[in-house]
């Protein structure tokens, strides 16, 4: 389980999402580092899927665990994805708190309603056959 706390911006208590043996659904984004990440290119990979907004005070504090748990399993693929959240703004509090997970700025929720209906921080980890292994949300942690 990764150490992680969590923040509640929605009103639903225990909305539909994702979890524990459902398979990754179908996405594509375009990271902060120019690649473009879709579910078959995570096929293979062991991966932590974190969707976040830098506006949400527990997900501030938990980005830089995640920093901190990239370095240490440089073997899994890190991938953050904005709510709702432009570049400038993410990359702002990323320059500010030294962070280098590649993340994806998003204008709307279409990419997180793929995956929930509400509630950040929401984490999920995958395995290489794309089946969720464990998921998490502000709830949770």
């Amino acid at each position: 389980m990764l150490p992680l706390g969590g923040c509640v911006l929605d009103d639903d208590v225990r909305p539909r999402s994702l979890g524990a043996g459902d398979r990754l659904p179908e996405f594509t984004v375009v990271m902060s580092t120019g690649d473009t990440i879709t579910t078959a290119s995570l096929a293979g990979h062991t991966s932590v899927i974190t969707f976040f907004s830098t506006a949400c005070e527990d997900c501030r504090r938990e980005l830089p665990r995640l920093q901190q748990a990239m370095e240490q399993y440089p073997h899994v693929k890190f991938i953050c994805i904005a709510r709702q959240e432009s570049d400038k703004t993410i990359d702002a509090f990323w320059r500010s708190h030294g962070l280098t997970l590649p993340y994806s700025p998003q204008p709307d929720r279409a990419i997180y309603s793929l995956f929930a209906e509400s509630i950040i921080p929401r984490i999920y980890v995958s395995g290489p056959d794309l089946v969720i292994r464990e998921a998490y949300d502000a709830n949770d942690l």
